[in-house]
């Protein structure tokens, strides 16, 4: 985690797949009440929604592939993302990144705090406010 001097927010990056060892270890609610920025949309490796799926025997394409710019809907929006056209490893890849994204949101507990967190993402989350930056 960052300070940001200036903007009144700290900085978490979430982009690409997750690594223990390069998150500091800091108390769960470090977060907690501040104002922050999240960055990123954090990609796993093709091979762990391929994997995902099999443990939990659903049929999909092992040969499947991931796909740029595909026309795609998902928690009342319609953007382009890069993803799959198999259904199944798409609903995978969607629910793992959805998951991290909305623990990184969580961190700065907004049900409990006033404060606001801003989500640089090409994934929007459910209860996102649309905004653009120029």
């Amino acid at each position: 985690y960052f300070d940001v001097t200036g903007l009144g927010t700290e900085l978490m990056v979430v982009a690409g797949a997750y690594n223990p060892d390069s998150v500091p270890r800091l108390d769960n609610d470090y977060l907690k009440g501040k104002n922050i920025n999240v960055i990123g949309t954090p990609h796993q490796p093709e091979y762990i929604y391929k994997e995902f799926a099999h443990h939990l025997g659903l049929n999909c394409s092992i040969d499947a592939r991931i796909t740029p710019n595909t026309k795609v809907q998902r928690n009342g929006y319609a953007f382009r993302f890069t993803t799959y056209d198999d259904e199944v490893l798409r609903t995978i890849q969607f629910y793992m990144i959805e998951s991290e994204l909305e623990q990184a949101v969580g961190r700065a507990r907004l049900l409990r705090c006033d404060c606001t967190v801003y989500l640089f993402s090409n994934y929007p989350l459910c209860q996102a406010e649309m905004s653009e930056w120029l």
